[in-house]
């Protein structure tokens, strides 16, 4: 198994480490830490799309142009949706659907990498 000791690499997996620990932490101190919670929530959901972004931009030379475009995609979706009126109260469903767009896109990555 080679290493890969680029900035291609280091570029998307310092946030996708970052958008990693912030998830096990929100899990970790529940809502029901109020203000920690809240500040690892926006964290996590403010991380999620700049990772997107970020692989988007690297993803040429990486080899992957069109997990690039989904990631694009995904990263513009999962930040607009915040940003949308929903008719419901609270994030939930907000947050399940970014974390589900996430979730396909790095399964995606993690496949193209076998």
């Amino acid at each position: 198994m080679a290493v890969h000791r680029s900035w291609k690499y280091s570029a998307w997996l310092i946030p996708l480490t970052i958008v990693g620990i912030n998830l096990a932490l929100g899990g970790f101190f529940s809502e029901d830490f109020g203000e920690i919670h809240r500040t690892l929530s926006i964290t996590l959901f403010i991380a999620t799309p700049i990772t997107l972004f970020i692989y988007s931009y690297v993803s040429w030379p990486l080899g992957s142009p069109r997990l690039g475009a989904l990631a694009l995609a995904f990263g513009i979706a999962s930040a607009l949706i915040w940003f949308v009126r929903w008719p419901w109260q609270g994030v939930a469903i907000q947050e399940t659907i970014t974390m589900s767009m996430a979730s396909v896109w790095l399964i995606l990555v993690a496949l193209k990498n076998v």
